[in-house]
C-alpha cells in the first residue's frame, strides 16, 4: 500500500491538475470550433478521446510508473514529461484559438 502512496505523490499535484486542465480547455475549444466552423461530427469526439486523452495523459502515468522503479530519475521524467504534454495541450489550444480568429499578439 505504501507503494501506490509513493507512486500517487510522485504524479499528483499541480502537474496533474494542468494536464487535466489543458485536456478540458482543448476539448471545449475543439468542440467550440467546430461548431462555429460548421464540421461538427459526433463521431469526431472518440477520436478526441483515443488521441489527447489516452495517449497524453495514458503517457504521464506510464512515465510515472517507471520513474517510480528508478527513483534517481523520477523528478526529472515525470517533470520533462508533463513539460511536454502541457506544450503540446497549449500549441492545439492556440491554433484552435487561432482558427477562431482571436489574434495572439507577440510581445
Amino acid at each position: 500500500m505504501d507503494y501506490i502512496r509513493q507512486y500517487i505523490a510522485l504524479i499528483n499535484g499541480v502537474k496533474l491538475i494542468t494536464i487535466f486542465g489543458l485536456v478540458a480547455l482543448d476539448f471545449i475549444l475543439g468542440v467550440f470550433t467546430s461548431i462555429v466552423s460548421k464540421k461538427f461530427e459526433w463521431n469526431k469526439l472518440s477520436d478526441f478521446l483515443d488521441t489527447n486523452v489516452l495517449k497524453l495523459v495514458g503517457g504521464y502515468f506510464l512515465v510515472g510508473l517507471f520513474a517510480f522503479a528508478e527513483p534517481v530519475l523520477a523528478t526529472i521524467a515525470v517533470t520533462g514529461t508533463w513539460a511536454i504534454i502541457d506544450a503540446t495541450l497549449i500549441a492545439d489550444c492556440v491554433n484552435h484559438f487561432k482558427e477562431l480568429g482571436v489574434i495572439i499578439k507577440k510581445k
